[in-house]
């Protein structure tokens, strides 16, 4: 059976502070219900702030298993984790850590996506 995605989000860029300093992130994503286009450099409508660890064509697309979810409101103690909680850009079912290699290719909708 294959995977399924479960949300798509997008975002700007926002500006936060963290140990006394002003940074600026692209963490914060919102649910889209409308078809995206897919380049080869991310999702449309979505910014990545930081250059050297998001984005590019090695990571383009942010995809997270929406079964990790459960871990980590054990974890976190916390009775619901709002989607995007860890800035991805596609929520996806039955794909997870065991399952799923680097270099595996996947097609998400019209798109072929490759694991980095």
């Amino acid at each position: 059976m294959g995977s399924v995605i479960t949300g798509v989000f997008v975002g700007c860029t926002s500006k936060i502070f963290h140990n006394g300093k002003e940074h600026l992130t692209g963490i914060f994503k919102s649910c889209t219900e409308k078809n995206v286009k897919v380049s080869e450099l991310g999702i449309e409508n979505d910014v990545q702030a930081d250059l050297r660890f998001h984005g590019g064509l090695d990571k383009a697309i942010y995809v997270y298993p929406d079964g990790h979810y459960r871990y980590w409101e054990r974890i976190l103690k916390k009775p619901k984790l709002e989607d995007s909680q860890f800035g991805e850009n596609l929520n996806i079912s039955r794909l997870d850590d065991q399952t799923v290699f680097i270099g595996a290719r996947y097609q998400l909708g019209s798109t072929i996506v490759e694991v980095t």
